[in-house]
């Protein structure tokens, strides 16, 4: 066996050195050498060329990943910007047309408003002789001090009353309008409360509403009698007394109305002054007041087609009595006779006077053209008057 592998290796060495001319090699054993003669032909054998030991081969260089280009933005064609549309300017609210009036009397209210008896209302401030009161719907009104009674004022208490002479009880608390009964002298009433200088009493025929003069505390004795609304003459007790809010200090807060019908103003004017009438009615005007509108019975109002007054003087009647306000509802003065009085308007019977210097409001009947003579009678048919000689 060694003999063959080494038989076997020689043969391939030729095989080795022939193999390049691609002949086919014979190796012939010397039959002497060996037992048996094998003859081998081997498989021609092809010699393969050297491999070509590869190029390292480099690791492929990743190609840069583009970023990704961006879609360039169309740039908006321009766009006309449209002009804002302005606001419509509002148009401004015209003016009523209003008609000039001047005021005949002083402190005359453009009324808004009625107050109910016992009626509460918030008295935010006082305003020569008003209180200024909110409220709800209609913002400030003025209210006179009369018809109201602060909560921390002391309460009135009734008492029995005697008329002093023919008494008219009114329904208004204004004593304007209708009568609900009539008193004759020493007619009795239930004296409820006071306001300024009007009493509300309770009558047989209802609750109403007479001056604090008409009505006394006793009874007026036999042959006495009241004059010209002023106090009696006959020396009975009447009550002059009023209630006096001097003494009271004001403090903003809640207060009382005091009778039924209570008037409320928008604002106050003074004789003499103009003011703007948006409707003029037969029997009541609508005038400007501030930024509302209150009414104004028309006879208070001059208006520029009403015929002028002619002013003239004459002289205070006896027991005369000169009133500051001109419903002639407060404490009168009663003026000396023959007192000179200018006379410079007359409404219905209300003669607007002034009377050294102060304006005030006489009942008609109580100022004559001519002096009184001392015999207590008008000079008028009796031929110009002369003082006396003493």
């Amino acid at each position: 066996m060694k003999r063959i592998a080494l038989i076997l290796v020689a043969a391939l060495m030729a095989f080795a050195i022939v193999g390049c001319t691609g002949e086919a090699a014979q190796i012939v054993l010397n039959p002497t050498e060996a037992p048996a003669a094998l003859t081998v032909t081997p498989e021609p054998v092809v010699t393969q060329a050297p491999t070509a030991t590869p190029e390292p081969t480099a690791e492929p260089t990743a190609e840069p990943t583009a970023e990704p280009t961006a879609e360039p933005t169309a740039t908006p064609e321009p766009t006309d910007t449209p002009e804002p549309t302005a606001e419509p300017t509002p148009e401004p609210t015209p003016e009523p047309e209003t008609e000039a009036a001047t005021a005949r009397v002083d402190q005359l209210g453009a009324l808004v408003r009625l107050y109910a008896l016992d009626e509460e209302v918030e008295v935010v401030e006082e305003q020569d002789g008003f209180y200024i009161v909110s409220d709800a719907e209609n913002g400030r009104l003025m209210i006179d001090k009369s018809f109201l009674r602060m909560d921390d004022e002391e309460a009135f208490e009734t008492y029995t009353g005697y008329a002093t002479g023919y008494v008219t009880v009114y329904a208004d608390p204004y004593r304007e309008g209708k009568a609900i009964t009539t008193l004759s002298k020493n007619g009795t009433v239930t004296v409820l409360d006071q306001l300024g200088y009007i009493l509300r009493v309770e009558t047989k025929k209802g609750i109403g509403y007479v001056t604090l003069g008409e009505i006394s505390k006793t009874k007026i004795k036999s042959g006495g009698s009241s004059s010209g609304g002023s106090s009696g003459q006959d020396g009975g007790d009447i009550n002059l007394s009023l209630r006096v809010h001097a003494a009271y200090t004001f403090q903003p807060g809640k207060g009382k109305v005091l009778a039924d019908g209570v008037e409320a103003y928008a604002a106050v004017f003074a004789r003499g002054e103009e003011l703007r009438v948006v409707e003029h009615g037969k029997d009541t005007c609508i005038v400007l007041a501030g930024n509302t509108t209150g009414t104004i019975p028309t006879k208070w109002l001059q208006f520029a087609e009403d015929k002028a007054f002619k002013a003239w003087s004459g002289y205070a009647k006896k027991s005369a009595a000169l009133f500051g306000d001109y419903r002639l509802n407060d404490e009168p003065d009663t003026l000396k006779t023959n007192t000179v009085v200018q006379v410079l308007d007359e409404v219905d019977g209300t003669l607007i006077v002034s009377v050294n210097d102060t304006l005030g409001y006489m009942v008609k009947d109580f100022v004559s053209s001519k002096k009184t003579s001392s015999g207590g009678g008008s000079s008028s048919g009796g031929g110009e008057w002369t003082d006396p000689v003493f």
